[in-house]
């Protein structure tokens, strides 16, 4: 099975200097059952991740990418994105996408993916450490904050239950936000990334794709 990871800078990796983000994670362990099975058990991750990314960018690049691995294949998706979305412009507190236009977005990649599999999860946003991000050091014009991010949330919770995806939720694999394991406020470091794959290859095996 091929199982196709949408997302930002999280799931492409940033920061894991031990294994390269919880995706590439979930990527060694899938060769290494591969390999242990004989070759019986066989699935592969694509990791999709780009740095940046928010729905906006997913809609314009998901079809063509979602064609070129699952034509005709068996295989799963899986998003993990929004946090870019909900980012702000401190002063006005415009999020960069809207919530109404992520969720026009979101629900538009759902609808496609349903076109080639069944197998659709989406993960929930991070929390961040609010406290290193308002302002943004690298953007000091923009922000992250918790606020916005629960929106989200709810909203990435009311779609999964409306179009039948299932929801795995990380909102809470963090004991807590601090630099421990978020230390610039929103990129996880080696452990963060640890946990995000624990929670995420428990919800993919308890669905049976991996």
């Amino acid at each position: 099975m091929r199982i196709l990871v949408f997302g930002d800078s999280i799931t492409q990796g940033f920061h894991d200097d031990e294994m390269g983000g919880w995706c590439n994670r979930l990527a060694q362990y899938a060769i290494r059952k591969t390999v242990d099975s004989d070759y019986d058990y066989s699935s592969s991750i694509f990791n999709l991740g780009i740095s940046g990314n928010n729905t906006d960018n997913l809609v314009k690049r998901f079809p063509h990418e979602l064609k070129a691995r699952l034509d005709g294949q068996d295989g799963a998706v899986l998003f993990a994105l929004g946090v870019n979305d909900s980012q702000f412009e401190l002063g006005t507190n415009a999020n960069r996408v809207e919530l109404e236009k992520y969720e026009e977005n979101i629900k538009e990649c759902i609808n496609e993916a349903k076109k080639y599999t069944e197998h659709v999860f989406i993960n929930s946003l991070l929390p961040v450490n609010d406290s290193l991000l308002s302002p943004m050091p690298w953007k000091p014009t923009h922000g992250y904050s918790n606020t916005f991010i629960d929106k989200y949330n709810e909203t990435v919770k009311r779609i999964a239950a409306e179009l039948g995806c299932v929801l795995i939720d990380i909102s809470d694999v963090f004991p807590n936000t601090s630099q421990e394991f978020l230390p610039d406020g929103i990129h996880p470091n080696a452990e963060g990334h640890r946990l995000i794959y624990v929670r995420v290859k428990s919800e993919l095996e308890k669905a049976g794709i991996l």
